[in-house]
């Protein structure tokens, strides 16, 4: 997200293909380390945009993707053992932020 969120030339190419492919015009959510919820809002938004990756990748041969909806499965799982792991937590507040992810 954030190669291409830091360069005007990167998003717009970006939304370019989101342009041709008829996809709802959002905003790509970058992950912030001050927000509590921020890393689950820009991998839900991420997952809206899946279809564009690709075409991306394509055009900017800097961009690093997963290529395969098999690499989409490791990340959700690598998350979703994640957050499993939380919500074992000693940490209250951990144990219910997670409970709500």
């Amino acid at each position: 997200m954030k190669h291409i969120t830091t360069s005007t030339v990167h998003l717009t190419m970006f939304n370019d293909f989101i342009k041709q492919l008829q996809l709802p015009n959002k905003r790509l959510i970058l992950d912030y380390y001050t927000w509590w919820n921020a890393t689950y809002l820009m991998l839900s938004c991420v997952l809206e945009f899946k279809d564009v990756f690709p075409w991306y990748a394509q055009r900017d041969v800097s961009y690093k993707y997963f290529s395969s909806d098999e690499d989409w499965v490791r990340v959700k799982e690598s998350i979703k053992e994640l957050l499993m792991e939380k919500s074992l937590s000693k940490e209250l507040w951990i144990r219910q932020m997670t409970d709500k992810m």
